[in-house]
């Protein structure tokens, strides 16, 4: 039922109690503009993830780290060589390809300046497609990078690529006795 409550209407329910019509139209106009908003926010992130998609079908990076050997210039700008860092890149990728230990690759390239190389580094130079001058596209197809220069040759990082990435099983003998591959104890005293 209405009742007249200072001039305006309200409504009195069981459940919600007093409803006052002037806040009801005020919630409603709220919730309206609430809704548009969230709207014109989905609108403005499905623009933007188009925006960048874009930008990586075209061959451009956003949201780049640094990448050793290149000097990133933003702006969708070509990248800068760094002749000492890209020294060591080169020689990264040639010591996979030749088949030198990584160890002493690490140890070869880290010194006490710049810090200790780690494997993960190591792994990560080779996986990078810039160093060769291409990039992934949005479908994870090989394009041509606006951005990085060719330095090493495609074939060169693909076979190093190939290298770091292979990870061998080693199969074990399980039919052969190995007195010394566990613990060792003595038949008498059992130490």
């Amino acid at each position: 039922f209405i009742i007249q409550c200072f001039g305006g209407k309200t409504l009195e329910t069981i459940q919600e109690g007093v409803i006052d019509f002037n806040s009801f139209e005020k919630n409603i106009i709220y919730s309206l503009q609430d809704q548009y908003n969230d709207k014109y926010i989905a609108d403005c992130a499905l623009k933007s993830k188009q925006a960048l998609k874009k930008l990586k079908d075209d061959g451009y990076v956003y949201g780049h780290g640094r990448i050793k050997g290149f000097i990133y210039k933003g702006n969708q700008q070509q990248a800068e060589i760094n002749e000492n860092e890209m020294r060591e890149v080169k020689y990264i990728i040639n010591a996979v390809n030749n088949g030198i230990p990584y160890h002493e690759i690490i140890k070869q390239v880290s010194n006490e300046d710049r810090g200790l190389l780690s494997y993960g580094t190591l792994v990560a130079i080779c996986n990078r497609l810039e160093y060769s001058g291409k990039t992934l596209n949005s479908n994870g197809e090989m394009i041509d990078s606006k951005v990085y220069p060719c330095v090493i040759p495609l074939a060169d990082m693909l076979q190093a690529q190939a290298r770091v990435n292979n990870k061998r099983v080693l199969k074990r003998d399980k039919k052969g006795i190995h007195p010394l591959s566990g613990i060792v104890k003595c038949g008498y005293c059992h130490n």
